[in-house]
């Protein structure tokens, strides 16, 4: 678990000062944890399409997820929600127990 810095709306708060981090500290953070992990061609945004998948998975509706992912249009959250195939497998077999 985090320690708590202090009352913040942030996630990861810097401890110096409560505020985000800025752009700059993070695109370096992230660049050194892809380089010790020997991850190439992975975007700190692909991060987001992670999300929105498990949520998805996890049957949250999609609603929600689009409020999560703090998108205007629903019609974007679906680009971010992506069906795994053991899913559809069980959709299928929920239409086939009406047989």
């Amino acid at each position: 678990m985090l320690p708590k810095v202090a009352e913040t709306d942030y996630i990861f708060p810097n401890p110096k000062n409560n505020e985000p981090y800025n752009d700059s500290y993070i695109k370096r953070a992230w660049n050194k944890a892809k380089a010790d992990a020997c991850i190439n061609d992975f975007r700190f945004h692909d991060l987001r399409h992670t999300v929105g998948t498990r949520l998805a998975q996890s049957n949250i509706p999609v609603p929600v997820i689009k409020e999560l992912l703090a998108h205007s249009d629903i019609k974007t959250t679906m680009r971010y929600v992506h069906t795994a195939s053991s899913q559809m497998k069980e959709a299928m077999l929920v239409l086939n127990s009406f047989n």
